[in-house]
């Protein structure tokens, strides 16, 4: 992908819902993929939100990162 369609996908999401400097994202998908890198990481660059990086998800940990990052804004697959 071209450096236009990281931005053009990441203001879109970003607008479309309304994530601002406010919001608390936390990352869990992978950076290989465009999810986890155009929509998360870029949309993160975009928005001015907080982010926290994992370095991969672990299920067992995952409540606990709810707990103490209390994140507006997760992206998770099913």
């Amino acid at each position: 992908l071209t450096h236009n369609n990281f931005m053009a996908s990441a203001v879109n999401l970003v607008a479309a819902w309304r994530i601002t400097e406010h919001d608390r994202y936390l990352g869990t998908l992978p950076l290989f993929h465009v999810h986890g890198l155009a929509n998360g990481v870029v949309g993160w660059l975009v928005s001015g939100c907080h982010m926290t990086l994992a370095a991969r998800f672990e299920a067992a940990r995952a409540a606990s990162w709810f707990t103490t990052h209390r994140p507006t804004l997760f992206f998770g697959v099913p």
